[in-house]
């Protein structure tokens, strides 16, 4: 059985030569990216969920 094959997070950064530091910014990196995509994706929703209520509402409103 191969020795790297049950070796840790810490130890596999350790190998590739990432500090603390390192993985502490690329993970604020990750949770940012993925807070950005929620954001748009409930900005979308939202905008939508919006024409939505606007077309009810012009299409209930009386002719005149």
């Amino acid at each position: 059985m191969r020795q790297y094959l049950c070796t840790g997070i810490r130890a596999e950064a350790r190998r590739l030569g990432l500090t603390r530091l390192r993985l502490i910014e690329i993970a604020v990196a990750v949770l940012l990216t993925l807070a950005a995509v929620l954001f748009v994706g409930l900005a979308i929703w939202a905008t939508d969920e919006y024409e939505m209520r606007r077309a009810i509402a012009n299409f209930s409103s009386p002719a005149r």
